[in-house]
């Protein structure tokens, strides 16, 4: 009986262990995507969530696409930043380790495609927070970009 009652317990806190299934911020969607405009003409498409991985990264999922035909190549673009109570204050930390911008892959395809961009959460930090928008690269000169949306999640 007492054996039972330790495989039990130790099944318990086992479980205990396993992440939660993540709740996805949503940022624009399919109908209605965040879209880089240029020359009069959508060049650029994206949506998708940002949400805690499993309690150890900050994962921004994207589904995005080339909306003119021969266009740039074109790209989602996040800048992951962390909250800290410590070290700068009570605002939110830039200019750090683990404050980083990361983009997904270039396509020049129409058909909407997956990308993602990752980084691991921050121990000493007790937030989360994503500014995203999507680009199209331009040669010699700055690249077109939408305008951004940010989520935030604690953890």
């Amino acid at each position: 009986m007492l054996k039972r009652a330790f495989t039990i317990l130790g099944v318990t806190v086992a479980l205990a262990g396993v992440g939660q299934a993540a709740e996805a911020l949503t940022w624009s969607s399919k109908a209605n995507p965040l879209t880089v405009y240029s020359g009069g003409y959508a060049r650029g498409q994206a949506y998708g969530n940002f949400y805690n991985d499993n309690g150890q990264f900050a994962r921004n999922a994207s589904h995005y696409r080339d909306a003119l035909p021969g266009g740039h190549g074109v790209y989602v673009e996040t800048a992951y930043y962390w909250y800290k109570n410590t070290t700068c204050g009570s605002s939110w930390c830039t200019g750090f380790v683990h404050t980083k911008i990361e983009q997904t892959l270039r396509t020049t395809d129409q058909d909407w495609i997956d990308g993602y961009s990752i980084q691991d959460l921050d121990a000493e930090a007790t937030s989360a927070r994503a500014k995203i928008k999507v680009c199209e690269d331009r040669s010699w000169a700055p690249d077109a970009c939408s305008s951004s949306v940010t989520r935030t999640f604690d953890y």
